[in-house]
């Protein structure tokens, strides 16, 4: 297998949900919006993400692909 070439991405992402609860008959909506992430890297990948939602204003990680 060949790894993959480093690099760094640029991406934008929105994303809905609902949630529901078996227990309660209410639903939960979930909204956030990415408008910049950055990855940098080729099979392991540094994540930064900068925007607004159910996951907070910031976010990152380290991913890692077989």
């Amino acid at each position: 297998m060949k790894a993959k070439e480093p690099g760094l991405d640029l991406q934008s992402f929105m994303t809905i949900s609902e949630d529901t609860y078996k227990t309660k008959n209410d639903g939960h909506f979930n909204f956030r919006t990415i408008p910049i992430r950055l990855q940098f890297g080729g099979n392991v990948k540094v994540i930064v993400e900068i925007g607004f939602g159910y996951k907070g204003l910031a976010n990152g990680g380290i991913q890692f692909n077989f």
